[in-house]
């Protein structure tokens, strides 16, 4: 089944790449006279926001989407060069308004609720989690919940004790974190994620992403050597194209002269 911006990709905020021009070392005009043949875009969900990093190239691709958003819109070419990227408002106000050396703020505090209020879950946790995530975890642990870890592993979690809980990290994400907009994704309360409306991982823990692109190979045979062909492939989708190729060409004609 084809994918399209309307109906699969529904309730994405589009951030189109500006810059893409920028990798094949071409201004704007020449970069688009370039792709003209092109007519659509290969589409994929395979990015993902995570706030359960277990490597560092997940911890990265954080930071990188980071980049997208704020500074560096080629920051994601790492295997194939990106066009556009789709993300629920929620995670693009928090990248947008979050400052870049903040972005895991939230979700180690976040690991560090779900660490004591699960003390069945400690173990894998240590075990999987990026371990520069799970030591700020353990840190914001110590800090902030350990009183309620104790009463946890000791089966004394009542309703009375939860709540306590549960106002203690409001507090706590509240001074530590600022950003509201992915409360609901990181709290360790499982009442509080019943608002989250967009698509995740089976595990809950990783926002799915679709974005549009090509292949370092449809790259280097489109854009850097020339050759014509319009992208039409079984994962391709023209609506992704079009998209981007609307919002660049209305972004570069408001400029008064053309950029790399």
């Amino acid at each position: 089944m084809q994918l399209t911006v309307e109906k699969e990709y529904k309730g994405n905020h589009w951030i189109p790449n500006l810059q893409i021009n920028r990798a094949a070392k071409m201004n704007q005009r020449e970069f688009l006279e370039r792709i003209d043949c092109i007519r659509y875009l290969r589409a994929q969900w395979e990015f993902r926001f995570t706030c359960y990093p277990t490597s560092e190239t997940e911890y990265e691709f954080n930071r990188n989407l980071w980049e997208y958003v704020n500074n560096d819109q080629n920051a994601l070419n790492t295997r194939n060069k990106v066009f556009n990227v789709g993300m629920p408002m929620p995670i693009y106000l928090f990248l947008r308004h979050t400052p870049k050396d903040k972005i895991f703020n939230g979700i180690e505090l976040g690991l560090a609720g779900k660490y004591a209020l699960k003390p069945e879950k400690r173990e894998i946790m240590q075990k999987q989690l990026y371990p520069p995530v799970f030591n700020n975890a353990i840190l914001l642990l110590d800090r902030y919940f350990k009183p309620f870890a104790v009463n946890a592993t000791q089966g004394l979690m009542e309703n009375l004790e939860l709540e306590h809980f549960k106002h203690e990290f409001h507090n706590a994400f509240a001074a530590h974190c600022g950003n509201s907009a992915i409360y609901h994704l990181i709290t360790p309360f499982e009442a509080d994620k019943k608002w989250i409306n967009f698509k995740t991982d089976e595990s809950g823990f990783d926002v799915l992403l679709p974005f549009g692109y090509m292949r370092d190979d449809d790259w280097k045979r489109i854009v850097l050597d020339g050759q014509k062909e319009d992208l039409h492939r079984s994962e391709s989708d023209q609506s992704m194209f079009e998209w981007w190729k609307h919002l660049y060409t209305k972004f570069h004609s408001s400029l008064t002269e053309d950029i790399y």
